[in-house]
């Protein structure tokens, strides 16, 4: 088995209105952190993590999508999002 900091890379992606924002990193939140914020957040989007061979997809409806770029609760939404990965 691998050590944590030699596995595959964080890789987020958010669609959202028939554009796609990707983001990559070592660690789930530094690819967040990494997605340019839309202009405009008025559609549901779909958010994506990958790590490795593991996936979790979720649709967001827009109030919840803008807090994934508020600074305060960013670490809080990718913790939450991350422990249901399969």
């Amino acid at each position: 088995m691998k050590p944590f900091f030699l596995s595959a890379p964080f890789k987020i992606t958010l669609t959202m209105g028939g554009k796609s924002f990707v983001g990559k990193g070592e660690t789930a939140l530094q690819a967040l952190q990494a997605i340019t914020p839309p202009v405009k957040m008025m559609n549901k989007g779909e958010i994506i993590v990958e790590h490795g061979d593991k996936k979790t997809k979720r649709l967001l409806m827009p109030l919840k999508l803008k807090r994934f770029f508020y600074p305060n609760a960013q670490r809080i939404l990718i913790k939450q999002l991350t422990m249901g990965m399969k």
